[in-house]
């Protein structure tokens, strides 16, 4: 197989750059065999508008004339995150607080568990999996508990990557434990310096009920 250098070349047509082009060429000449060249076009306004990935393939028998097939390429994906505190009376028993983290484990959230009283939960992850493990958490005994907090963000890591930036988006500039972890201690000040310094102290107001 041949592929032919890395080409960047203006569209003649469009304000599109034609940013790729390669060609491939199955080995020992065999007229029945195609060879394939195959462009990525890249708009302007990317990652707005999907790229176009074009395939021109030709015989070179002479038998069938060069075909060519046109296929949008799927932009970066925007994934939507859910984050949400949820508020307990208490969170003391063991086998709550291990069946806590394992439940996130689970569904592949990230987040913290703060044990005692009162107990709080910052959980984070795809909204299915937050409320399916909200749902679970609701089906165990409790004193009290309640959702206090939550917002949907929109994941801007795969957009960013794309075009060569390093991500801005708030699932990194909030740095939560993955998979989802306890406290050191159940302490609220400990909860409060791992919001503060993940940027959530806006959170941990809306949980405790704290006039900002």
């Amino acid at each position: 197989m041949e592929l032919a250098r890395l080409a960047t070349e203006p569209s003649s047509s469009t304000a599109w750059q034609r940013y790729l082009g390669c060609t491939v060429a199955l080995p020992g000449g065999d007229s029945h065999y195609p060879s394939m060249r195959v462009h990525l076009d890249i708009p302007p306004t990317y990652p707005a508008t999907a790229p176009t990935v074009t395939i021109e393939t030709h015989f070179d028998g002479g038998t069938t004339e060069g075909e060519t097939s046109t296929s949008a390429a799927p932009g970066p994906q925007i994934t939507t995150i859910l984050r949400r505190a949820i508020w307990f009376h208490h969170i003391k028993a063991l086998t709550k607080r291990k069946a806590i983290l394992d439940l996130a484990g689970e569904y592949g959230l990230q987040g913290w568990s703060k044990p005692g009283f009162p107990g709080v939960i910052l959980v984070q992850g795809p909204p299915e999996g937050v409320e399916s493990y909200t749902a679970d958490l609701h089906r165990m005994r409790w004193q009290a508990m309640s959702v206090r907090f939550e917002e949907r963000i929109e994941c801007l890591c795969d957009r960013d990557l794309a075009v060569g930036k390093p991500p801005e988006c708030p699932c990194v500039r909030a740095q939560l434990p993955n998979p989802l972890q306890e406290t050191l201690g159940e302490e609220m000040s400990w909860l409060a310096d791992a919001c503060r310094a993940a940027g959530l102290v806006h959170v941990l107001h809306a949980v405790l009920k704290i006039a900002r």
